[in-house]
């Protein structure tokens, strides 16, 4: 069981754990031994002088590596999180897939009304052709009626 009355660590300390974390984690990533040393036995005020540069070195490392570094992280409420870095062109590879032109229907508007071309109804299909032709049905009358 936890103890309920350990001291509660401060912001500031809180923020500088979570960057040591994410510093190591850079530190394997670029592997540099001596970043590694130094970030495991240093004292907060070397290593918050050291860790910036490892950042820096990771980004530089990572920027066009056409890979993906995922990095564990806890965010402000304390749930862990995964963010990754490196090349942006990996992480959105899936999306930039060239594209594909297809078509899929072609639309017929008539009487102010859309229809597939390819499933046109009997009376739409008639209509059209007597336009064609010259004649025009009296309007509400049926197609076929003679009328």
């Amino acid at each position: 069981m936890e103890n309920p009355f350990k001291p509660i660590l401060s912001k500031a300390e809180r923020k500088f754990q979570q960057d040591l974390s994410r510093w190591r984690q850079m530190a394997q990533a670029t592997g540099s031994p001596a970043d590694r040393a130094v970030l495991a036995t240093q004292p907060r005020s070397v290593i918050e002088l050291i860790g910036p540069r490892v950042e820096k070195e990771f980004a530089l490392k990572t920027r066009n590596s056409g890979e993906l570094y995922p990095i564990e992280e806890k965010d402000f409420s304390g749930r862990d999180v995964t963010r990754f870095y490196g090349d942006i062109a990996k992480a959105y590879e899936t999306c930039t897939l060239p594209p594909v032109k297809i078509k899929l229907a072609e639309t017929v508007w008539h009487r102010g009304l859309p229809y597939l071309k390819s499933q046109l109804p009997a009376w739409v299909q008639a209509e059209r052709a007597l336009a064609q032709i010259g004649t025009r049905p009296e309007r509400g009358a049926p197609v076929g009626s003679g009328e």
